[in-house]
């Protein structure tokens, strides 16, 4: 199926949930420090591995970064 993630199109197996999708757009980053938005609408974090992306979603992320 088709999304797109930070605005790029991008073909994605069916089925795939947002904390899948977290590990392989993030390589390797936690999904405990990314947010996400699918189609403008915020995901809690609670939801990551139960929320399915469907063809034709736009999905947001954005990561925390650590820093000073």
């Amino acid at each position: 199926m088709k999304i797109t993630v930070y605005g790029v199109k991008k073909e994605v197996r069916d089925n795939m949930t947002v904390s899948e999708l977290i590990m392989e757009e993030s390589h390797f980053m936690s999904p405990l420090y990314v947010t996400v938005a699918i189609n403008d609408v915020y995901i809690p974090m609670e939801n990551y591995s139960t929320t399915i992306v469907h063809d034709g979603d736009n999905v947001d992320m954005v990561a925390y970064m650590d820093g000073g």
